[in-house]
């Protein structure tokens, strides 16, 4: 409590007193995880005038057991914030980074505000975070506490305007290929490939990655890298043309019929997963759409090849799904109780 009143005694004041400086680096490591939230706005309220002793502050204040301590320490550095990222000494940026590894969660929007701005400068740094937390969570007692990617990126890494994109995306298949039964980063690991290139799969890099990563896919272990990165693909990717499904089914058949089996199962899984709109009493648009194409694709290839069946598929998933729906609707809306 008497750390609290301090807090509250120093108010909105931007200047140091002698010896307050020492109290505020104590109790950046308190047990009080308001205390620390405190010391983070002291620092933040001291930058304009003493940005040496805030920057101070802010790498001493912990943060591993508080996304939202983190959050408000990353804001500092971020457009809204008294700091600049490249004014930070490299020994104390990296403990920081380190934390944030452990940290819960990621999600927070300040977080997510900074890490898109360091993507831009430093890629590599960020996407090696990202894996790390992956990696992490791994280990730790209880995967409910712990989420190593956002749901959702409210703020997009900003990866595809930068010269090291086709690099970094070979380094994320590398490391996936290294643990291919390993759930955690087979599934943490496709999202990130996902975030790095926010869904913008025309990109030339992106494009060049995805044949080298078709043609390459000759071992499970790669086939297990390239179906994590099939799950997270647009769906348009195969409903617009069936040149990459042929293509993918023709790598997986020379390793094995399992492999046929995971890369159909994950092509299969992103055209068809994801909410669903619509008006009630009608089909879902995307339904309909998914039969018709699958359809009109199905009737262009090979009668028996394996991309002619995993169309014919999509089109008896459409058609079952669209059923389904009918068949809920007629029961939503009928209000007979006979």
């Amino acid at each position: 409590e008497f750390r609290r009143v301090l807090f509250r005694s120093r108010g909105s004041r931007m200047t140091l007193l002698d010896g307050e400086f020492e109290i505020l680096l104590e109790l950046a490591e308190d047990e009080d995880r308001f205390v620390r939230q405190l010391t983070v706005t002291s620092a933040q309220r001291l930058a304009p005038h003493w940005p040496a002793e805030a920057m101070s502050v802010l790498s001493h204040v912990s943060f591993v057991d508080s996304s939202e301590i983190a959050n408000e320490v990353f804001q500092s550095f971020t457009e809204m914030g008294p700091l600049g990222w490249d004014q930070f000494p490299k020994p104390a940026a990296k403990a920081m980074l380190a934390q944030l590894r452990d940290c819960p969660s990621i999600e927070d929007y300040w977080i997510q505000a900074f890490l898109s701005n360091l993507s831009k400068s430093e890629p590599a740094v960020v996407v090696l975070l990202l894996r790390n937390r992956v990696d992490h969570w791994e280990e730790v007692p209880s995967a409910r506490d712990y989420r190593p990617l956002p749901f959702q990126w409210h703020s997009p890494l900003q990866l595809l305007s930068n010269p090291e994109l086709l690099g970094i995306l070979r380094g994320l298949r590398e490391w996936l290929t290294q643990k291919p039964d390993s759930w955690h980063r087979q599934d943490a690991g496709g999202r990130l490939f996902a975030a790095a290139v926010a869904q913008s799969f025309q990109h030339p890099d992106v494009v060049s990655f995805l044949d080298d990563t078709v043609v390459g896919a000759r071992t499970p272990e790669t086939i297990v890298a390239l179906t994590s990165i099939l799950r997270q693909m647009p769906r348009d990717m195969f409903l617009s043309e069936a040149t990459l499904t042929t293509r993918v089914f023709e790598s997986a058949s020379k390793v094995s019929q399992d492999a046929v089996e995971r890369v159909g199962s994950a092509m299969h899984g992103a055209v068809t997963s994801g909410s669903y709109t619509g008006t009630p009493g009608q089909p879902f648009a995307r339904d309909v759409a998914q039969q018709v194409q699958a359809q009109k694709l199905a009737d262009g290839l090979t009668a028996g090849s394996l991309e002619e069946r995993f169309y014919r598929s999509l089109e008896r998933s459409a058609k079952e799904h669209i059923r389904w729906q009918a068949d809920r609707d007629e029961k939503l809306f009928d209000r007979r109780d006979w």
